[in-house]
């Protein structure tokens, strides 16, 4: 069954976004936690690459396109949410500064290859990954901060159940709790370090 979330901010602020709960482990980010992940992603420039992994109907990306980012990626497995977070790109005018690409997660966090500005990059998997496929996941969070440039943010959204020091690198997240939502953020520094 469809409901809609609304853009927070930004240009396109106050439109509304279809999004589902099918299948199941599909959980949109609530408004309160996307609000306060654009508020903190403030200090960084707004307009830089922004890549939605685990994209989901994509609400996450779209809001950052919305608020100035140049070009947002976004990964999605399901065929049925590809073709709904096309449809909607296309009727908020922002098929031009998108890329979808149907793809695993996983895998494409193997095969990227980033340029050499900073990105910010934003990880929704389902919360069961963080048990079911945690060495999985794990990996995939090591090889993004091996192959992010300097000045890039990582940002992986979890349940508040998930105990963050797990993290890889973890004395370098900053994690913060919004209702049963968490947002863990690493920042790569310019010369290299978190």
């Amino acid at each position: 069954m469809p409901y809609y979330v609304r853009i927070i901010g930004g240009d396109l602020r106050g439109r509304r976004l279809r999004v589902v709960t099918e299948p199941p482990e599909l959980r949109p980010i609530a408004d309160r936690a996307r609000e306060a992940l654009f508020n903190i992603l403030r200090r960084w420039d707004a307009g830089r690459l922004f890549v939605d992994v685990f994209a989901g109907s994509g609400s996450v990306g779209i809001e950052a396109l919305s608020r100035g980012a140049k070009h947002a990626v976004f990964v999605e497995k399901h065929p049925r949410l590809v073709a709904l977070l096309e449809e909607q790109l296309q009727q908020l005018g922002l098929a031009e500064r998108a890329t979808v690409l149907r793809a695993d997660a996983y895998r494409w966090a193997e095969r990227w290859t980033p340029s050499e500005e900073a990105v910010n990059v934003f990880l929704g998997p389902p919360y069961a990954d963080f048990v079911r496929r945690s060495e999985a996941l794990h990996q995939m969070i090591r090889t993004l901060q091996q192959k992010l440039p300097p000045d890039s943010v990582l940002i992986v959204q979890t349940d508040t159940v998930y105990p963050a020091d797990q993290l890889p690198d973890s004395p370098h997240w900053d994690v913060r709790r919004y209702g049963r939502t968490q947002l863990c953020l690493w920042h790569k520094k310019q010369d290299g370090s978190a």
